[in-house]
């Protein structure tokens, strides 16, 4: 075992804590609303801190190293691209804000008061299939982290049998989420969720310093650019031999993300927690910030591993690594372990104990997030339309919990006999890609009145069977598809060869499709991509043949004479704001000038990092750069400046995290509870809003 007592002291004292808040905070959750929401009464810090530490759980953090230990800062780099479309995103509140007004607890149920009831059905069950399949996969990823990360034996004895030791690992890291979830829905995993947040924040600081000082830029330099022509961990444009991982992964994430923004249902409950529509918009601008303290890390991790791997001075660890990576027979297991193998053997102590607390934290995180997003997406999307009458909040309460046990139960089982076949990110896709056709019925929904019920069932549809079918061939390509087409039709098999590899691959940069037996050429990624496409275009069009007369956006989000007393909106909506730099930044009458600083600040620093992006690309094209330039050029910008900027941020939402704490705990004890508030849509309104408006 890797652990010493002190180890085990960074990371049980912090678990001894959040078992005490679990129980503190219990009796503030009384209703539906608490319940999925937190109340709806959550700051900026709060939902920055919370969101930002649930939604990275340990599974991202295993399938970040994977994807790091392929691509290196090549990946890192095409990334940048992504500055200037978020930047959008953020700053205009994409999505975020409209959500929030329209006061929904899920997206199906904003797909009833928007589309149908038939389609919120559907849409939910949809959801809560692709988020069971994607949750599935994630505690046997982190019970074996922990396993090859803390030097457990593989096996253990119980009761006369052999047992992995994963398997009982992942059980005992699923009872903490499923504790939190059920004792205090929403309310409970944000308060719990943002302590963590704060915790890990100066964790990160103080792992990345020490490595910094373990690992010289030099000797994790030379280790990197040990590698063949063609598979370059700096140079982005010295990499196209790089199958997985490449600049087409990127821009795919890149154009995906942006569509499928919200579209993504876990985590749903953080999405309406805010006290109003402002602070809503105000967290999702400051999550940038946090990040980059997570990345620095997972950044500094990953080379730091990379060095202990693979540079002569540290053969004998080396050697040790793979040693235990052989006893692996699963080749896709054997990747996903290779670092957090390495992790565990070269940290010292307590730095060891840190990450150890630190990805305890956010697989915690994430499983509360989990367990509460699905199970409650199946009682509020399935269970509760499908009702005459509402259930009252005391049996409600009780069915949301029984769904989150289920939730952890089958992940259990899920994790315990799927056999993962190929990296965390591309079963990701295919699993994600199954809501594809979300992301047409959200944007449209919101911003566009002219969009119909028939456009939305179009694109939900289209997206889901193109998705349906790429994993279909993707998982049964080698034992079934191939061998068959090889028997039957090989002439299909060849021309599929021409023009995959002899036509498409040979000329398009980087595509590196190939037609064998192993592998189906299409990756996870790429059948995400076609599904997108297939969505907009049949969302687009079945809308414009459909579309009679326009929908009240106005009423939905509770604009104008519809407003909701207490929570704040952008300028009243007849008044047509003229274009300004204002407009450009996102910012809005409710801006005060600390906003409008934050705001700012993003702008500058990101479409700054835009210019760099263009600039160096463009240079690169007319005169590379060398593997060393690159190195150099990565070593300042993404390890010494984020360092810099990390301990700016490490201090700023600290303070701001635990004055939002504080701030939460005095606005619970002056909410009034709404049992109307439950989900329940009624003539495509929320139930408070048409009792209102019937009385």
């Amino acid at each position: 075992m890797n652990f010493t007592p002190i180890d085990w002291m960074m990371v049980l004292v912090p678990l001894g804590f959040i078992a005490l808040v679990i129980v503190k905070t219990r009796k503030y959750t009384r209703s539906v609303a608490a319940f999925m929401s937190a109340d709806r009464i959550a700051g900026r810090f709060l939902v920055a801190t919370a969101t930002g530490e649930a939604g990275y759980g340990a599974v991202w953090v295993v399938a970040y190293f994977e994807q790091f230990y392929v691509g290196g800062f090549t990946q890192v780099w095409w990334l940048l691209a992504n500055n200037a479309i978020w930047l959008f995103i953020l700053l205009s509140g994409f999505i975020v804000y409209r959500y929030r007004e329209s006061r929904v607890m899920t997206m199906a149920q904003f797909f009833e008061v928007r589309y149908s009831k038939a389609f919120r059905l559907f849409a939910g069950g949809l959801a809560f299939v692709s988020g069971m399949l994607t949750y599935g996969i994630y505690p046997a990823v982190g019970g074996r982290f922990f396993v090859y990360f803390c030097g457990f034996p593989e096996t253990i004895h119980l009761g006369g049998h052999v047992i992995p030791t994963y398997v009982v690992v992942m059980l005992l890291l699923l009872l903490p989420g499923m504790l939190i979830t059920c004792v205090g829905g929403q309310l409970t995993l944000m308060i719990v969720t943002c302590l963590e947040g704060i915790a890990s924040l100066i964790f990160f600081m103080v792992i990345a310093a020490t490595l910094i000082i373990l690992f010289s830029w030099h000797d994790v330099s030379t280790s990197m650019l040990a590698v063949p022509q063609g598979h370059s961990l700096f140079n982005p444009f010295n990499s196209s031999a790089t199958q997985d991982f490449n600049m087409w992964f990127i821009l795919i994430a890149i154009f995906a993300n942006a569509y499928g923004w919200q579209s993504n249902q876990a985590g749903h409950g953080f999405r309406s927690a805010a006290i109003n529509a402002h602070e809503q918009k105000m967290g999702a601008i400051l999550g940038p910030w946090r990040n980059e303290v997570r990345t620095l890390m997972l950044i500094i991790l990953a080379i730091s591993a990379y060095c202990f791997l693979h540079n002569p001075k540290y053969s004998a660890g080396a050697a040790s690594v793979q040693h235990v990576l052989d006893q692996i027979s699963n080749p896709a297991l054997q990747k996903q372990m290779t670092i957090p193998t390495a992790l565990g053997l070269m940290l010292p102590i307590m730095i060891k104990g840190m990450f150890a607390a630190v990805m305890l934290f956010t697989l915690i995180s994430t499983d509360a997030t989990m367990m509460h997003s699905w199970g409650t997406i199946l009682v509020q999307d399935l269970i509760v339309p499908l009702r005459k009458r509402p259930m009252g909040t005391r049996n409600h309460l009780i069915v949301l919990r029984l769904a989150v046990i289920g939730v952890a139960t089958f992940a259990f089982f899920f994790s315990l006999l799927f056999k993962q076949t190929d990296y965390i990110l591309m079963f990701i896709a295919f699993a994600t890609a199954i809501f594809s056709g979300a992301g047409a019925a959200i944007i449209g929904g919101f911003y566009w009145k002219r969009g119909t019920v028939v456009g939305a069932w179009g694109a939900m549809v289209g997206g889901a069977v193109v998705s349906l079918s790429g994993m279909l061939f993707q998982q049964h390509w080698k034992g079934s598809i191939y061998p068959w087409l090889l028997a039957n039709n090989p002439g299909a098999l060849s021309g599929a060869k021409i023009v995959i590899e002899e036509y498409l691959s040979r000329h398009i940069y980087g595509l590196n499709w190939v037609v064998g037996p192993e592998k189906f050429p299409i990756s996870g990624q790429w059948v995400w991509f076609f599904a997108i496409i297939t969505s907009i275009t049949l969302y687009i069009g079945l809308s414009l043949l459909t579309s009679r007369e326009p929908f009240n956006i106005d009423r939905m989000l509770h604009r104008g004479k519809w407003a909701v007393e207490g929570e704040s909106h952008v300028a009243p909506v007849e008044k047509k704001r003229r274009f300004s730099w204002k407009l450009l930044l996102g910012i809005t009458p409710e801006f005060t000038k600390g906003d409008m600083a934050i705001s700012i600040t993003l702008f500058v620093y990101r479409f700054s990092w835009f210019l760099v992006f263009a600039g160096i690309t463009i240079w690169n094209l007319i005169h590379p750069w060398s593997d060393v330039t690159w190195s150099k050029f990565f070593h300042m910008t993404y390890i010494a400046l984020p360092f810099a900027i990390g301990m700016v941020v490490t201090v700023w939402f600290t303070w701001g995290s635990l004055r939002d704490l504080v701030e939460l705990f005095r606005r619970l004890k002056l909410v009034k509870e709404n049992p109307l508030d439950d989900g329940t849509v009624v003539r495509h309104h929320n139930l408070d809003d048409e009792t209102k408006a019937s009385s």
